[in-house]
């Protein structure tokens, strides 16, 4: 069970103390109707809280195939070689009194150690994250006017700042909302920590950090240059975290452990643990790779700042210049008209 916690495997089935077939000997010796075979004598173990999509699709029904599989070998097999341990007065008795026996086979008491029985988690731990990288995308596009004004009336080094610093404000208070959310619809958040609602609050913030930041920087980068590619970036950005993240890396071809490096992966990875109080294990490597995405998209930040900066100088330079070239022109072609029209005359 243990090893099923720590995400070694998938499930296991087990024998709960090794003495099973001595005690599925003397059920058959005294014709014992009183004790259900079927109750304990082979159980299975898993937890759906590790991916709960993946469990009733793979694990579950591999379960149930290998019990129903069990219990013909049981019959078919095991059974009679019980039986002929038997004496004969044993098997009179059984015959008798516990024919009910021979017709109960055993099956497997599987067990769910991490059940999840609200679907409605599906909303912050699958679905939502999309949202969060959607969300992000247009927080960038919400202050754009008010980041443009600003930018005329500070210095380089204090837009930098205001900048990142805004751009965290807005991130907190956006997940906050998201938080709220998802607990207007009554997810459980307190069933790994008590102060479940500020933890999940607190992931919502590192992932949206994460992604959002990303966002911001690949956006410096592409609106100065090619403003169509921030659409193809968005696409991009969501398909390259969602496709590890809805399937278990494990059960998918190796292409996808590239998976394990993005920031939607962990905060999914994150959030099962606050949900389901999964195996905490790999918690600090979640949160460890979302902080990593923040630092470093934070370095990049003012890089990206004076390159957009930079390029929109540029494009407003060669605006003037167009305009006054065209200006130009015009008084040009006036001149000539005027100085032809005092000639004729």
């Amino acid at each position: 069970i243990w090893q099923v916690h720590k995400q070694d495997y998938w499930g296991t089935i087990y024998l709960p103390n090794g003495s099973e077939t001595n005690e599925l000997q003397q059920i058959f010796a005294n014709a014992n109707t009183q004790i259900p075979i079927a109750r304990n004598l082979v159980r299975g173990y898993y937890e759906s809280g590790r991916d709960f999509v993946s469990m009733g699709s793979t694990v579950t029904p591999s379960l149930l195939r290998f019990d129903s599989a069990f219990a013909g070998i049981a019959g078919a097999d095991v059974y009679p070689q019980l039986i002929n341990n038997l004496t004969d007065s044993q098997k009179d008795n059984l015959i008798q009194n516990g024919a009910t026996i021979l017709s109960d086979l055993p099956m497997i008491a599987l067990t769910d150690g991490r059940p999840v029985t609200d679907p409605v988690v599906l909303a912050p731990s699958q679905v939502g994250l999309i949202y969060i990288v959607i969300l992000t995308f247009f927080q960038f596009m919400w202050f754009i006017h008010l980041h443009g004004e600003m930018g005329k009336k500070l210095t380089t080094v204090s837009y930098i700042v205001y900048r990142i610093v805004v751009s965290q404000i807005a991130f907190l208070f956006l997940s906050l909302a998201y938080s709220c959310v998802s607990a207007a619809f009554q997810v459980t958040f307190s069933n790994t920590w008590k102060g479940g609602f500020g933890v999940q609050w607190m992931f919502t913030f590192l992932t949206m950090s994460a992604v959002g930041g990303a966002n911001e920087n690949v956006a410096l980068l592409a609106f100065p240059v090619l403003p169509p590619l921030m659409g193809f970036w968005l696409l991009f950005w969501v398909i390259i975290n969602i496709a590890p993240t809805f399937s278990p890396i494990a059960l998918c071809p190796k292409f996808f452990r590239y998976g394990y490096a993005m920031p939607i992966h962990n905060s999914y990875e994150a959030t099962k643990v606050l949900l389901f109080d999964t195996y905490r294990g790999q918690l600090g490597r979640n949160i460890g790779i979302l902080i990593a995405y923040i630092v470093i998209n934070i370095a990049i930040a003012p890089l990206c700042i004076m390159f957009a900066s930079y390029k929109f100088r540029q494009q407003a330079m060669a605006q003037a210049k167009a305009r006054l070239e065209n200006e130009a022109k015009i008084r040009a072609e006036y001149s000539e008209s005027s100085d032809s029209s005092e000639s004729k005359v």
